[in-house]
């Protein structure tokens, strides 16, 4: 088996997730899996099933940071300066606020339109869209 046989491997997962099986865990569930993986019966199937769970967020946080990655390479100044922005960089901010208001972490939006408003701050339609955020 050579290099690239094995790194296949590595990849595939060896048993199928299906995403309506991952769910948020309450304490309840948190207890029911410390003692499943506390009982030698049932400890490998405990961790196969975390295990791939854990590759399932894994995937989701590299999925996202792609896409972050792609609106934070767009943005050419991250300061305030009285010359215009162009439109692309406006749009870049307009997509970029959009992803991170579906994604629902509000600290996280707050932090973003804080941080394009440095940049944006003469434009209002960034201001009143920040405000019918918050």
């Amino acid at each position: 088996m050579d290099f690239q046989e094995s790194s296949r491997k590595k990849e595939e997962p060896e048993h199928d997730t299906l995403d309506s099986e991952i769910v948020a865990f309450d304490d309840a569930e948190i207890s029911r899996v410390i003692n499943d993986l506390l009982d030698p019966s049932t400890r490998a199937k405990a961790l196969e099933k975390y295990i791939s769970v854990g590759e399932y967020f894994y995937q989701r946080a590299c999925d996202l940071d792609a896409k972050v990655h792609k609106f934070e390479q767009n943005i050419h100044r991250p300061y305030y300066h009285v010359k215009p922005l162009d439109d692309s960089q406006l749009h870049n901010w307009h997509r970029y606020l959009d992803l991170v208001e579906m994604e629902g972490d509000f600290d996280w939006a707050v932090k973003l339109y804080e941080r394009c408003l440095i940049s944006c701050a003469h434009y209002a339609e960034f201001w009143m869209r920040y405000v019918d955020y918050v």
